[in-house]
């Protein structure tokens, strides 16, 4: 509302809020290291808007008082502890719904790419969200070189006819080829 008593409290944190961006902002620049997120979102191409989102499913598992807050918030023990809905009122007005669905859309760089895992259940926006713990390792500036120690990348190739695919997906395939 823009009416009301807590009018000058909300424009105060307004502008504590745009201060403190700024003071980051002014801290990334001044430092070579380019800031983790910074570093996400370069690597995955996600939008402002991906980053927020991706920062308020990530804040509960990072930060312990967050997950508290989140549980006063959803004030449902049967909802999960981050779901869409939940991001979309945190955001408030930096993310309407659509876009915040938009991010968490199957195809987008949050989900596409592991980032942001969706659970199962009840429809949108109620699936419960979480982030990978690789990524969240990332998100904290760590180095994640040591869990990808556990990844076999196979080499060998194998006969078309040998691969584990419906029939009819492999012949719309070779129709798809020679369409080509």
């Amino acid at each position: 509302r823009a009416s009301g008593r807590a009018r000058p409290d909300l424009d105060a944190a307004q502008a504590h809020l745009a201060r403190a961006f700024a003071d980051v902002r002014a801290a990334e620049a001044a430092t070579r290291v380019p800031a983790p997120l910074a570093v996400l979102a370069e690597s995955f191409q996600l939008t402002p808007i991906a980053q927020l989102v991706f920062l308020a499913i990530a804040a509960p598992t990072m930060w312990g008082e967050f997950a508290r807050l989140y549980g006063i918030l959803t004030n449902d023990d049967a909802r999960p502890l981050v779901d869409e809905l939940l991001v979309t009122q945190i955001l408030g007005t930096d993310a309407d719904q659509y876009a915040v669905a938009r991010e968490l859309d199957r195809a987008a760089p949050l989900v596409r790419h592991g980032l942001v895992h969706v659970g199962t259940g009840r429809q949108r926006p109620v699936l419960g969200l979480s982030c990978d713990a690789i990524a969240l390792r990332m998100l904290r500036g760590a180095d994640c070189e040591a869990d990808l120690d556990d990844v076999t990348v196979l080499s060998e190739s194998r006969a078309f006819d040998a691969l584990l695919i419906p029939a009819t997906v492999k012949d719309d395939l070779v129709r798809r080829l020679d369409e080509t």
